[in-house]
């Protein structure tokens, strides 16, 4: 299910294991484009990241299982 995402939310990106564990690998990033039902471009995902988190976001290989949660307000 892909939720809509507004510019300025804050969210946590985790990755999935094959056991079914989800490890969180960046957390706290702003959404800098709002993406979703309404909004454009639909299914990217446009993140504020710094130096480090880029740093680990960039290692995560191909094929690997991603989830995005929104942070409460």
């Amino acid at each position: 299910m892909l939720a809509v995402l507004r510019a300025g939310q804050h969210v946590d990106v985790l990755v999935h294991s094959n056991g079914g564990r989800a490890d969180v690998v960046a957390s706290d990033l702003a959404v800098l484009c709002g993406v979703g039902n309404d909004g454009e471009p639909d299914g990217l995902l446009y993140l504020a990241a710094s130096a480090a988190q880029a740093t680990v976001l960039a290692a995560i290989g191909p094929g690997a299982r991603l989830s995005v949660t929104v942070r409460s307000p």
